[in-house]
């Protein structure tokens, strides 16, 4: 173990390697203004550099692995196997670029005061403990005022053969323990762990902002009453949060709504197979947590429902007057007497004139345009703009228009909800007919009345919907800009602001996530660029790292 000598000051150690230690690999004792960067540490038992006591030193540029790796060696006790830490009685610690990984516990802990956590990158950590995560600080004997700004951390295993027998296994990206208060979290990037954000009780004054939270089970989970320590004053503003699983949840804030306090602002969410990614005492959906939650919430635009992705398209719009500008042309609401179409000039939320469907209480009312002619196992891409002043469930199939009843063996239900809804579905029909019509049906027995818009049918090729290739997410995890072509022989993307890219070029230490690949939509040497700037606030699914 390198020892600094404790109350030394000003020390520098510089581009050491080191390696094979049973304790700590560099160790220093109430060390201040000093120097720690540029290191190599292997192999280490006990842990990688520990920071105990003193102020303004600086951790930075190093590379610890390998560490806390072999149980039973190195320390008991829960300040063993991490790859770098900074005690309570520290103050002003700068961790700055350093790379941890494949470490038995932590990554990071940092207790003290004001301390500053920028543009690490720490992965594969909880590879033989559980209970921690990527990052991690304790507060109840006052751990206050931390920036972390622009970390990348991914990889938080959590090992569930050291668990408890009986009880579940935890793993965090960002752990804030017992009581920590005051913490700027921001720009920084989280994906593949267990859970993202973690507010422990009685915390307090922690901003969650412009951050990349992607594939968690749970992106931001407070915990929940103990002894009446809510958390308090904790701000969630500007973040992008996606799952790609219907089990993933956007925000678990379990049942802190009168003691506790909490306040959610301009999120984006992207969670397109599970319905209710948001959990406040209860399951809610989208639309639920916008209206009575968070109005400036956003959620990622046209994100497909289907097992089924585009993989080319093969015709124009097969639906005449889908965008209404010629009025309800082409168009028939059937029973006649009791679903009525007419034109309405002004649409919020919508291209312009719409469709007005009015239906009464009748059971199995629908409407539908022109036909055209279907395929046996043919593919096609629905879209189309909806909105009710109640909810209602619309469903959408193929029918032979020569014989009603006859389905082509397809269909798909969406919900219309107060809030104008862009809906897209790819799908693909077992069977085909020369006369292929499109219905909506309405079949609740309730009157309502439907705004339709902007209605648009292609024929396609598919294939096998693959998450991680619908939702991508590029992180730069160096200290240059990279520009990065689109990944898996796509020609574009969409951005979660709905901008089509061709090429992304990302600035240090930034991520941004990418949806709807499609193909043919963009000329070599004409190319769209979007540039991230450097701290991140977009997210995605298949991860790709930029080195």
């Amino acid at each position: 173990m390198l020892n600094v000598l404790s109350d030394s000051g000003n020390s520098t150690v510089a581009d050491c390697e080191i390696a094979y230690q049973a304790k700590w690999g560099l160790y220093a004792s109430t060390s201040s203004s000093s120097t720690f960067t540029r290191n190599t540490i292997t192999s280490a038992d006990g842990g990688g550099i520990d920071v105990e006591g003193g102020f303004s030193t600086t951790v930075s540029h190093n590379k610890i692995s390998n560490v806390g790796m072999r149980p039973g060696y190195g320390f008991s006790g829960v300040n063993g196997a991490i790859g770098m830490q900074s005690t309570l009685s520290t103050t002003h610690i700068t961790f700055a670029e350093n790379e941890v990984w494949q470490v038995g516990y932590i990554g990071l802990r940092f207790d003290g005061v004001g301390n500053l956590i920028e543009k690490n990158i720490i992965h594969d950590v909880m590879l033989t403990l559980d209970d921690g995560g990527c990052m991690y600080t304790w507060g109840k004997d006052a751990s206050t005022g931390h920036v972390l700004r622009n970390n990348v951390v991914y990889n938080s295993i959590s090992n569930v053969s050291s668990a408890i027998p009986g009880t579940w296994t935890f793993s965090v990206g960002y752990y804030f323990d017992y009581g920590v208060t005051d913490v700027l979290l921001e720009g920084n990037t989280v994906y593949n762990c267990p859970n993202g954000v973690f507010v422990q009780y009685a915390c307090d004054n922690i901003t969650i902002k412009d951050n990349v939270i992607y594939n968690t089970s749970q992106g931001v989970l407070f915990a929940q009453n103990f002894e009446e320590d809510y958390v308090t004053n904790i701000k969630i503003e500007g973040n992008t949060i996606a799952g790609i699983s219907a089990s993933q949840t956007a925000l678990n804030l379990g049942t802190h709504t009168e003691k506790g306090s909490f306040t959610t602002a301009n999120n984006v969410y992207c969670f397109t197979l599970n319905t209710e990614p948001f959990y406040l005492t209860d399951h809610h959906s989208f639309t639920w947590w916008q209206s009575n939650r968070e109005p400036s919430a956003t959620a990622c635009p046209s994100t497909l429902d289907s097992e089924y992705s585009v993989d080319k398209i093969l015709s124009e719009n097969l639906i005449q007057n889908g965008d209404f500008t010629n009025g309800t042309s082409g168009w028939v609401g059937w029973p006649s007497t009791n679903s009525l179409l007419s034109w309405q000039s002004a649409c919020t939320g919508m291209n312009g004139g719409c469709l007005k469907w009015t239906v009464d209480d009748t059971t199995n009312a629908l409407i539908y345009a022109n036909r055209f002619a279907t395929t046996a196992n043919g593919g096609f891409q629905l879209e189309a703009t909806a909105s009710a002043p109640q909810d209602v469930a619309i469903t959408t199939n193929f029918v032979r228009h020569h014989d009603s009843f006859d389905s082509l063996g397809w269909s798909w239900t969406f919900t219309a909800t107060a809030e104008p809804t862009h809906f897209t579905h790819v799908l693909v029909t077992p069977k085909g007919d020369n006369l292929t019509r499109l219905d909506f049906s309405k079949n609740t027995a309730s009157s309502t009345t439907v705004l339709l818009d902007n209605v648009v049918l292609y024929s396609v090729s598919t294939k096998a919907r693959i998450p991680g290739q619908e939702i991508v997410l590029l992180v730069n995890p160096t200290d240059e800009a990279v520009k990065q072509d689109l990944p898996y022989g796509y020609d574009a993307y969409q951005t979660i602001a709905g901008q089509t890219t061709c090429s992304v070029e990302l600035s240090p230490f930034s991520s941004v996530v990418l949806i709807n690949p499609s193909t043919g939509d963009c000329d070599v040497g004409s190319q769209t660029t979007v540039v991230l700037p450097l701290i991140a606030a977009m997210l995605c699914a298949s991860v790709l790292l930029l080195l």
